[in-house]
């Protein structure tokens, strides 16, 4: 729970190029974590995960709709009363 912030490199051919990588997130709820079987009784698909994956158009739009609620237009009260007469 909580947010984060932080920041890794991204190393390409053994460390000669590090690209910076940018990553936040947010939670404000705990989901559960099922209970799967492990030890010996474990087969091989008992270690798959359900994945639920978005495209990139979805997942610009989201983060567009979310920067753009966040930095709402200031209205300045001498500009816009300005336009008003």
């Amino acid at each position: 729970m909580g947010s984060f912030k932080n920041e890794m490199q991204l190393e390409i051919l053994k460390g000669i190029y590090k690209i910076p990588i940018k990553m936040q997130g947010t939670s404000n709820s705990v989901g559960k974590k099922p209970k799967g079987i492990r030890g010996p009784a474990a087969r091989p698909n008992d270690f798959n995960k359900d994945l639920q994956l978005i495209d990139d158009e979805i997942a610009a739009e989201t983060t567009i709709n979310r920067i753009m609620k966040k930095r709402a237009p200031k209205v300045d009260p001498a500009i816009s009363t300005l336009d008003e007469h």
